[in-house]
Parts: structure tokens; sequence; C-alpha cells
């Protein structure tokens, strides 16, 4: 989310305590004092930290401790609140959510003040409490526009002709924008995901230089219920956002989220200090996504349906792929490491792991400590519980499963599955580095990005997108081709 500065506003801990003191003050013509609300200046510094400083006074107050023989003293923390309360300047409602103290100052002239930090914060026209309920939520991410790709912009020339009929140039280009109907992604009994579309006409009321129509495509959630705002982003907002990111194949940042209350024209702008990308999506990147909209259109309800109902294993896989599409966040060997266990996680996904039936187990176990003498080491048999196939034979499994995804990517399945169980023991348990066939830069690196892309065609495949498809839209959109080549070069057979 961009960075934001807020009006200054008066603050209270509590909604009536605000209220309260905001109408004492339009009643008898008298400023707040330090009883009624603290002045606090909001800001959200470069979409990363919701932070409030109050100047003046203490707004959530340390806690009081009252010894045995009745002397009351202060704590070393302060009281915890949910939220605080906050009217601005120019006549908005603040909730600043999961509201703490970060400093141990008490705000007084010469001294440091008081600094509030939060979680999230809503902004809106009128009051709200802390766990406002909506009707629906509209989201903009960073490259939905142009993955949607409906633009409906047209622009005409109207050429001019000499005396002789020829052609002399352009007389007028004309710009036509009509928005088009609301486009349905997916609908159950309690919601529906839509995309809606607006033009924007940079520049003003007044074009100067240059004018410019652009349009905004937006992911609307509406619930077939009232829904607690927080409840809708921390659940389908996130998961959307994470879909949007690996059918786009890069890091998407949520740059806005406006939410609509039950009642009749109450909105909340929402903010939270979401990841966020370096750079806007380029040109380049919207030119070789794997699946936009038009692709895949007719699968979308599918997909959808399929990715809410994704198990943890598989859930916990995509949020690694998801993280790992911004390469300036980790190291090459952590981010094998999270490939690795998304990689280990998905390999479990629908498949069952017991190495022998548990009947056979305990058979062959009983026959086995019955065959030893030795009774320390028989003990240490007797613990063994583990009856599980091992995570390379998992992996195999998971390989051909994804042909010819797989087969294509890593010529060289059995090469592969060698490097990556030396590779996993020793960067895992940060043992034997420096042994023969443990994989070091440039090769380590080739290796993460097949592990990633095995671990995305798993995903794909669990939501309805089969290899074959995976592939065929790989090879169209040139996702990664550099990549990819590099991949097949390095396990070519």
């Amino acid at each position: 989310m961009k960075e934001t500065k807020f009006k200054p506003a008066v603050w209270r801990t509590s909604l009536d305590g605000l209220r309260e003191a905001i109408g004492r003050v339009g009643s008898d013509g008298d400023e707040a004092n330090s009883n009624d609300a603290q002045v606090g200046l909001l800001s959200f510094d470069k979409g990363l930290s919701l932070s409030l400083e109050v100047p003046f006074g203490t707004l959530i107050d340390r806690e009081y401790i009252e010894f045995a023989n009745g002397v009351r003293g202060y704590t070393g923390g302060y009281e915890d609140v949910d939220a605080v309360f906050g009217f601005s300047q120019d006549g908005k409602w603040y909730v600043l959510k999961d509201a703490y103290v970060s400093n141990w100052s008490e705000s007084m002239p010469g001294f440091s003040s008081q600094r509030i930090e939060g979680n999230s914060l809503t902004v809106s026209n009128q009051p709200i409490s802390n766990k406002p309920a909506i009707k629906s939520v509209a989201v903009q991410f960073d490259g939905f526009t142009k993955w949607f790709r409906n633009f409906n912009i047209t622009r005409k020339y109207e050429m001019k002709k000499d005396e002789a009929g020829n052609y002399a140039g352009c007389e007028k280009v004309v710009y036509e924008y009509e928005p088009p109907e609301s486009t349905t992604l997916f609908q159950n009994d309690n919601l529906s995901i839509t995309v809606a579309q607006s033009g924007i006409e940079d520049g003003g009321p007044v074009i100067n230089s240059k004018a410019a129509l652009s349009v905004v495509s937006r992911l609307v959630i509406s619930y077939a219920e009232p829904t607690e705002l927080e409840e809708a982003v921390q659940t389908v907002v996130h998961q959307m956002r994470g879909l949007v990111a690996l059918l786009t194949g890069v890091y998407c940042s949520v740059d806005e989220v406006k939410a609509f209350s039950p009642d009749e024209g109450l909105s909340v702008d929402y903010y939270a200090p979401f990841i966020k990308r370096e750079h806007p999506v380029s040109n380049d990147e919207v030119m070789h996504m794997p699946f936009p909209f038009p692709i895949i259109q007719d699968k979308i309800p599918l997909v959808i349906e399929r990715w809410f109902s994704l198990c943890p294993d598989a859930v916990n896989a995509a949020t690694i792929l998801v993280s790992c599409l911004d390469g300036s966040i980790m190291s090459v060997d952590l981010t094998f490491i999270a490939c690795a266990s998304a990689l280990e996680a998905l390999s479990r996904v629908g498949v069952n792991q017991e190495r022998f039936t548990q009947e056979d187990f305990e058979a062959n176990m009983a026959a086995a400590l019955s065959s030893i003498e030795d009774g320390e080491f028989r003990e240490w048999l007797g613990r063994i519980t583990f009856n599980r196939k091992s995570a390379g034979s998992l992996a195999r499994k998971l390989m051909n499963g994804l042909k010819p995804f797989s087969s294509y990517l890593i010529p060289d399945a059995e090469r592969f599955l060698r490097d990556h169980r030396l590779c996993r023991n020793a960067y895992v348990h940060r043992d034997g580095l420096e042994s023969d066939g443990v994989l070091k830069g440039e090769d380590l690196y080739y290796h993460t990005k097949a592990v990633w892309f095995l671990c995305y065609a798993a995903i794909l495949n669990l939501i309805g997108i089969s290899p074959e498809e995976s592939l065929q839209a790989i090879e169209g959109s040139h996702y990664e081709d550099g990549a990819i080549s590099q991949i097949r070069r390095q396990y070519a057979k």
C-alpha cells in the first residue's frame, strides 16, 4: 500500500469516550483537555508501518499495580487496548486496531512523544466500531488490471486529405471508453467474486500539455451475510492475492482496500502493512504472464473453488511459492530450503504415506526384535515407530504425476532427485556443505528454480490446471524462459 499522511485528529481509547469528548467540545465551546481526548498525528510510513504520535499528554496509560501495603505504582508495561479511536480535522473517523505503545516515553515538552503503533487502520465518514461488519470489499492489486486485460478502450483516427484526395495526416484522434458490466469469476451460497472496471481521466479538469485515459480493474468480494472486515481481509482477500500472484507469475502488492457496510452509503478505507513490491509490474512481466484472464476465463470458477478447498499442506506450499516470487526477500540457500519444504509438503497431498500396512509393520518389528539378543540394541529398535515412505520416493511419485511438464523441465529426473536429497540434508542441517555433490552458487540457484517450478505445476494441477496445460502456457508465454533453459541444460541427459 502507498505511503499516506493523515490530518491531525483527536483520539481516545473508546468510541463512546471519543463521542463524549467531541460532544463536550461542540456543546460548550471549550477545547478538549487531557481528560477528554489527545491530539495525535497518524502516518503510514512507506506503506509499512502505522504509527500515531501523541505530542502532548498520554493516550494509553501505564498499568497500575497495588502492593500489599496499599501503595500503588506503575508497572513496566502499558494498558492493553484493542483499538484507539480518532476524529480528524477533515471529519474522518479513524480506528487503529491492535494498538500498543512502542516506546517508553511520556509526552512532554523537551522529551520524545508517546508513539503508538497498530496492525491495521480503518477510515470512514461515520463513526465505526473496531470490528465493522461489511457486505462487500473492493481490492486493487498491482498488475491485476493488466492480468484482466478487458480494457474496452478504442482509439479512432480521422484522417484529412489534400486537394488531390491524398491522405495528408491525422486531423482528429478520438478515444472512447465504455465501462463493461462486472464480470463474475466465482459464486456460491456465501459469497461472490466479480471484477469491476472504471475509467480514469488523468491530468485533472484542465488539460495542458497531455491527456490520458486509463482503466482500473478491481476485485470485488460480496458476502451473502454481513462479515467482519478483518476476517474478510485475512481470509478471502489474502487468498485471492495469492491466486492472482500465481496466475500472473509476479508478486502482487495490495494497493487499495475499500469496504462497504450494510448501512447505506457507509464506506470504509482499510490500511495495513502488506509486503509490497519494490517496483510496479513492468510491461515485460505483463507480456510474459503465464495465465492471463482471457486464456483461463473458462476455468476460473473451478480454479477459485479448488483454491479455496486446498488442504493445509497445499496451502502452506502455495504461501511459500508466492513469497518466493519476490526474489529480493531471501538468499539462495534460504530460498532453496523454503522451496524444498514446499515440495515435501506437496508430495504428501493425497498420498498414502505408510510404507507397510500397520499390521505388517508390527508383525515385522516383532519378528526383528525376537531375533536380537542384545538387550540395549533391542530396546533402541523397539522405539522406532517410523512407518513412512521416504521423501525421495514421494517426490519421485509427484514428478511422475506431473508429466509432461516435469519431464520437459527436468529431463534427468534421477540426477535431480539425487542432487535434491544431498542439498536438502546439507542446507537444512547445515552439515556437509563442503561435501562432493552439494550444489552451490549458480547450480544451486537453478536447482531451486526447478523445485519452484515443480511445486508451481503441482499447485496448478490441484486447482484444475493440468500439467499439459501448464506446459503449454509456460511455453506460449515464455515465462521465465531463460531460467527454464538453464534448468534443462543443467539436467540434460
